[in-house]
């Protein structure tokens, strides 16, 4: 498969940078030789770059499809989580291998709801979502979800109606930061009839129960339809 054989290409001249030390033993682990490459639906790589040297990582992302295997062996290697294993299980699958560069690794998963998922009263009670969290997430037509390292989750909504989603929120700087992306729609909207910004935003839970969102990721793509 070309595209894990550029990814490596990639992670080899990262490796070759000053004051990187990758270990890429838990990448060998999960892709190797052995790795069934008609199930593997996508490849991705990331560069998570931070002050300190030694907290920037590589990130190695895998998207798999009816790979029951390769999901057992993603889930034994991530960090015990209590009821990890009442996610649904949809045929696709996305986990990622973090290799940090001063040698640290982990890896990541990103269990998702469907909405088919999230109109499931019984589902959502069994995750023991939160009251403020469970108002968000009825606004979503996916929801992807990842886990700290003390167990809390990290919430990635799509939201049907990103712009209502933003005024549940009521956070000046979020609002602030969305209304530029409104502008850049409103822009291609009127330049290119199929052309429009879809978005995406990541927030803590323990920050939303709470109240007091700190954090916030606010992703968007642009899609042109020809």
């Amino acid at each position: 498969m070309a595209g894990l054989q550029a990814s490596y290409d990639l992670l080899n001249k990262i490796a070759g940078c000053d004051n990187v030390c990758l270990n890429h033993d838990m990448l060998s682990e999960m892709v190797n030789n052995n790795l069934d490459i008609t199930k593997v639906v996508a490849v991705g790589l990331g560069l998570d770059c931070k002050s300190n040297i030694n907290d920037s990582k590589v990130k190695y992302y895998l998207m798999v499809r009816e790979y029951p295997e390769k999901v057992e062996q993603v889930i034994s290697l991530h960090p015990l989580i209590e009821g990890i294993r009442d996610y649904p299980a949809h045929d696709e699958f996305v986990f990622g291998i973090d290799m940090y560069f001063d040698g640290r690794t982990g890896v990541e998963i990103y269990p998702r709801l469907d909405r088919r998922d999230i109109d499931s009263p019984t589902l959502m009670s069994k995750l023991k979502f939160r009251d403020a969290a469970q108002e968000l997430i009825k606004e979503c037509n996916l929801l992807h979800i990842s886990f700290q390292g003390n167990g809390g989750r990290v919430f990635y909504f799509h939201p049907r109606s990103p712009t209502r989603f933003i005024r549940l929120l009521d956070n000046h700087r979020l609002s602030l930061a969305y209304s530029h992306v409104q502008t850049l729609n409103y822009i291609l909207r009127r330049s290119y009839k199929a052309a429009f910004v879809s978005v995406n935003l990541s927030l803590i839970e323990d920050e939303i129960s709470s109240k007091d969102i700190q954090n916030i990721g606010l992703q968007y793509a642009l899609t042109y339809r020809a």
